[in-house]
Formats: structure tokens, sequence, C-alpha cells
């Protein structure tokens, strides 16, 4: 959250395109690792469910397929979206300014993909292991990392050469690297303390841990590949509501990563708590994380629709000027409860291995439903970025509902013994009423 902090507050410094252009590049670089969000989701998932039951040997089982399934996707993903950078920047924005900006700062947060997909598993892991404090920790770290080096780059400070937007990139790229070797520090002494060690995975389970973590990183690729599309829409629509929508990106940035926190724990707990068959617990905690999310992202919504008006005039003082976007700056905060709401409800049911689940509904709601009529109501009716903001909040009102109804069910169902899969030594079972 920092880092998008810190490249759009500098990038403000160089002008209205690079802003443009840092959010473009962090919405591209979001689809190319959410695939590895997901490996981390399952890696959180299975083996906090794992370790309720089964030997140390098989806990590590999903972990080591993680890595060998990073091992091989980000070296490709890396090669094959920088031979497509040429062609994917004429996608992103017709303006040939920010096109030529995205070729400044994608290449440097391409290439950290590496060390990305390297840290969702061990993340993951550790989540699992309740070590939220190496998160934090490596997390902070690389925050100052990057803010530092961000400064040194791009102004020339210390002993190092002037490199401007380009320096903000590469700052963000050698903080990728930076927290990669803290996490591998931090797993080689995990692994120390709970007596873990690296295995060969069985074929069988090999091939269900992965079928987990395709379902939950295709959800994540496909989510971020439409918010993508969705800044595709706004770009259209003008530069100027474009540098808006990205101020505004900020702005959810702490409560999409409050409720991300949320969800942590929400999957991890409700994983264990269905291993053991205690359906009850399962309710109780989603709920109860769930109401305390929502009342906390509630209150800063509130906050920041007062503070958003003065945001806009301080930060892009030539989009201050329109009516019609101060309106939907102000409107803006009022979705961050509907966002965090659906970002709930699947975790809800991703903490009950329901990803596939999860995958069809939020495709079906954000690409049938939300694109469709962002695209109809933003671009052929004209009525611009307010059209994208209302059509997404009744989308994300949808897909709450539906999927709470779905958790809700399997919660009956395993409440009342009829088949809900769980995991135990690394084979599927069917829970029992006994």
């Amino acid at each position: 959250m920092l880092t998008s902090w810190t490249d759009t507050a500098l990038a403000s410094h160089f002008g209205l395109v690079e802003v443009a252009a840092v959010g473009l590049s962090g919405l591209s670089f979001f689809a190319l690792f959410a695939f590895a969000n997901g490996i981390g989701t399952s890696v959180l998932s299975l083996t906090s469910a794992l370790r309720e039951s089964a030997p140390k040997a098989r806990v590590m089982e999903a972990f080591c397929v993680a890595v060998i399934l990073a091992a091989i996707l980000a070296p490709v993903m890396v090669l094959v979206s920088l031979w497509a950078l040429p062609s994917l920047v004429q996608i992103l924005s017709e303006d040939t300014r920010v096109q030529e900006a995205l070729l400044v700062y994608l290449p440097p947060l391409i290439v950290s993909l590496l060390f990305y997909y390297g840290n969702a598993g061990i993340r993951g892991l550790m989540l699992a292991y309740k070590r939220p404090d190496v998160t934090m920790q490596v997390s902070l770290s690389m925050q100052l990392v990057n803010f530092l080096l961000s400064l040194a780059f791009a102004f020339g400070l210390g002993p190092f050469p002037e490199l401007g937007f380009y320096g903000v990139a590469l700052a963000t790229l050698v903080s990728y690297v930076f927290g990669f070797g803290f996490y591998l520090l931090r797993l080689f002494l995990l692994m120390r303390e709970h007596g873990l060690a690296l295995c060969v995975p069985k074929l069988g389970y090999a091939f269900y841990v992965l079928k987990k973590i395709l379902f939950a990183g295709v959800y994540q690729a496909q989510y971020a590949l439409g918010f993508l599309a969705g800044i595709w829409i706004v770009g259209r629509i003008g530069t100027v509501e474009l540098a808006v929508y990205q101020l505004l990106t900020q702005g959810m940035l702490l409560p999409i990563y409050l409720c991300n926190a949320f969800t942590t724990l929400m999957i991890s707990q409700c994983a264990a708590a269905q291993e053991r068959g205690d359906y009850p617990e399962v309710r109780a905690v989603g709920l109860q994380l769930m109401r305390l999310c929502l009342a906390i992202v509630a209150g800063y919504s509130l906050l920041a629709t007062l503070l958003y008006p003065s945001l806009l005039r301080l930060s892009l003082p030539e989009a201050a000027n329109y009516a019609a976007l101060v309106f939907a700056v102000s409107l803006a905060p009022m979705l961050f409860p509907l966002q965090s709401l659906s970002t709930l409800a699947n975790a809800l049911l991703q903490g009950m291995q329901a990803y596939e689940r999860v995958w069809l509904v939020s495709t079906i709601c954000q690409w049938l439903v939300y694109l469709p009529l962002a695209f109809l109501f933003a671009l052929v009716f004209k009525f611009g970025l307010l059209a994208v903001l209302v059509v997404e909040g009744s989308y994300r009102l949808l897909q709450s509902a539906v999927q709470l109804l779905g958790w809700r069910a399997r919660l009956r169902a395993g409440e009342n013994g009829s088949g809900q899969v769980m995991i135990r030594g690394g084979e599927d079972r069917k829970a029992s009423a006994a």
C-alpha cells in the first residue's frame, strides 16, 4: 500500500501524465501478480487445515507444490510481458504521453514479479503458522527501502544519479528483491523452529493442491484483469478522469489492505475450525470478523467522504475545476464498505475450500454484469466516471448477496453432516454426522 502511495506522490511531482502512468502500471502489475496472491491464499488455507491433523511431513506438501508452480510460472510471465509490452501500452492508453511514461515505469515492475511470486507462498506459510509479525516486518522493511530509494534514485540524492521517473520504478524493484531475501531468512528460521523440511509431494495430493491453487489464482487474476478493464474504460473517458480514478484507487488501498488482513485471519481460522468439524465456530468466527472489519471500513468511509474533495484540490487542481469529478470523488468512499463486503464474502467461502464457487460467481458478476454496464453507461451513454462508480457498487452488492447465500448453505450442509469435503493428512474425506 505504502509503495503505491510513495510512487503516486512522487509521480505527482513530475506531472499529471506520470500519475496516470503509475495508476495504469500499478493495475497492470496487479493483473500480473494476482495469480501469486491465489498461491499464497491456497497455501494459507490448506496448511492451516493440515496443521490440525496431519503429520509435519505432510504439512509442507502444499507449500512445495506452490514453490514449484511459482518457479515455473514467474519467469514465463516476465518474459512474455516484456515481449508484449509495446502492444500493451497502446491498449492501456490512447494518449502518447502516457504510453511513453508507461514504457519507462513498467519494465522494472515486470521484472519484480520474479521475487513477488517467491514471496507469495512463504507469506501464506508464515500466516498459517500464526506469524503475521514476520509478514509485517518484511512489508514495513520493504516500504522503507522503497521510500528511501525512490527519493534517492528520482532526485539523485547521495551517491546515486538522478534517474527521474524511472528511478521511482527501479526503487520498487529493489524493494522486492530485499523482501525476497528477508522472507528466505525467516523461512529458514521457521522450518528449523517447527522441524519442517522441503519435500517432493505425492502425485495425487499434488494434483489436488494444484487444482485449488489454479482456481484461487485464476479467481485473483480474472478479478485483476477485470479491474484493469475498468481502468481502461475510465481511460477512454479522459486522461483527467484517469488521474482522478488513480487518486481514488490510492484511497481505496487502506480499506482493501485492512480487509485483506481480516480475510487472512478469517481463512486461517475458518479452515482450521472446519477441519475439526466445528461448524458453529466457523459461523461465529466468520460473522464476528466480518462485522468488525465492516465497522472500521464504514468509519473510514465517512472520514474519506469529508476529506476527498480537499485532497483532490490539493493533489490535482486541474481536475478540481470539474464539478462532476468533485461529486464523483465525494461519492467514491461510499463504495468502500461494499468492496469490503464482497471480499469478505469470498474469504468465507475460501476458508471452506470453495474456490470453484468463488471463481465462478466473481467471474459472472464482474465480467458479465459490471464491465458491460460500466462500458454502456460511461462511454455509450456518456455518464462518465460517476457511472463507473455506481455500477461498481451495484455489482459488489449483487456478488456479496450471492456468496453469502452460498456460504450459509455450506454451513447448514456441514452442520447436518451432509457431505462437506474436508482435508486430513492430505486426503479428501467426507464429514460424517457422527
